[in-house]
């Protein structure tokens, strides 16, 4: 039965990473069974497209393709032998790409848990370290991927209060 290390892999889970870089995904298996040969099943998702969903026979992919800007991306991998075992654990990391646009550099990406509907109403402040209102005009909903994200923020420390007319209590 093949094995993932579920330890050493890239890009690690929670990275951030250039729309317009090369990317390389890593990863590392053992092979219970020296007879046999290991292929490994990986998909890329980015947002609600799958970019890759490929079978491999090395551990490692290099996408042909750029990723998209401001996107929060999923990688996934499982291994499975020429005698149909497949790895008890399946390797998953997420990460964030950079926007590609310099227009849009100090963006950042805020996921709210639960999904939001156009319907709904809420509050939305972003502070920063000078306890001064960042103006969010340049605030874009993601509204099928609960994403709100921010173009063209300095450098620095930042707080965000959200609140939302289901959950008065939670802010």
């Amino acid at each position: 039965i093949p094995v993932l290390d579920l330890e050493n892999f890239i890009p690690r889970n929670g990275s951030e990473i250039s729309a317009n870089a090369k990317i390389s995904f890593a990863w590392n298996a053992l092979e219970t069974n020296p007879f046999a040969e290991t292929n490994y099943h990986f998909s890329l998702r980015c947002g609600k497209k799958i970019l890759a969903d490929t079978i491999l026979s090395s551990p490692q992919f290099s996408p042909k393709f750029s990723l998209p800007s401001l996107e929060n991306c999923t990688w996934e991998v499982y291994a499975q032998d020429d005698f149909a075992r497949v790895s008890f654990d399946t390797l998953r990391a997420n990460f964030v790409t950079e926007s590609a646009d310099s227009s849009s550099r100090g963006a950042t990406l805020f996921r709210i848990q639960s999904a939001l509907s156009q319907n709904e109403k809420f509050e939305f402040q972003l502070w920063n370290s000078k306890k001064e209102i960042i103006s969010a005009d340049s605030l874009l909903i993601d509204w099928d991927n609960s994403l709100l994200t921010m173009k063209n923020l300095p450098a620095g420390n930042y707080r965000i209060f959200f609140r939302h007319e289901k959950f008065h209590d939670y802010q």
